[in-house]
């Protein structure tokens, strides 16, 4: 009996631990690091069961399968994690939202020394104009250009779940989120 009254007391300890934005961001930052290698199997296990229930894991993993992230030696991905917000608690399932940024790296500008400073610049105007102003940054020093996209995703904790899973806000899952999502939890600027 005592053991029983002492896991009746460990529990809310356990899940509250879980509970914490730094818990959040190890859980997304393994996420991405599984997801940006390939390692498909491992990554969707932090995908929210809500994909699930309208296309089977097999095929997200057979999609992802057939659509690689690749790294190469003059171009590299990277997560930046530039916000998350504090957990909130509706009727037992904690929500967070995510803002983090993917960089694109491109390493080498000169791919050959025939390229010069003048197209440079007409190629990173070209690049500011399709992905955005304020998305390519090019320094000079490194001559390295970088792309850089917002994003945001929903972090969701259930009681029985080991860690965070995430819905990712893209506009193919508007209709997931708007069903799974607590409405007072979607912020107006993503709101459908």
């Amino acid at each position: 009996m005592k053991y029983v009254y002492f896991l009746f007391l460990l529990l809310p300890n356990l899940i509250l631990s879980q509970v914490s934005t730094n818990n959040i961001e190890n859980d997304f930052i393994e996420f991405r690091k599984l997801y940006d290698t390939n390692k498909n199997e491992k990554a969707l296990n932090y995908f929210s069961d809500y994909y699930f229930e309208t296309t089977s894991r097999e095929e997200m993993l057979k999609y992802y399968e057939e659509h690689p992230r690749i790294n190469t030696p003059t171009i590299e991905y990277k997560t930046q994690i530039d916000s998350i917000e504090k957990p909130v608690n509706v009727d037992g399932i904690y929500y967070s939202l995510i803002a983090y940024s993917r960089i694109l790296e491109q390493n080498s500008v000169h791919s050959n020394d025939s390229i010069s400073n003048e197209n440079i610049d007409n190629k990173i105007k070209i690049l500011k104009k399709i992905f955005g102003e304020n998305n390519i940054i090019y320094d000079k020093k490194t001559e390295k250009i970088y792309f850089k996209k917002n994003y945001y995703a929903f972090a969701i904790l259930k009681i029985n779940q080991l860690h965070w899973k995430f819905i990712f806000v893209e506009e193919d899952n508007y209709s997931l989120i708007n069903k799974v999502i607590p409405k007072k939890i979607i912020p107006e600027e993503i709101q459908n």
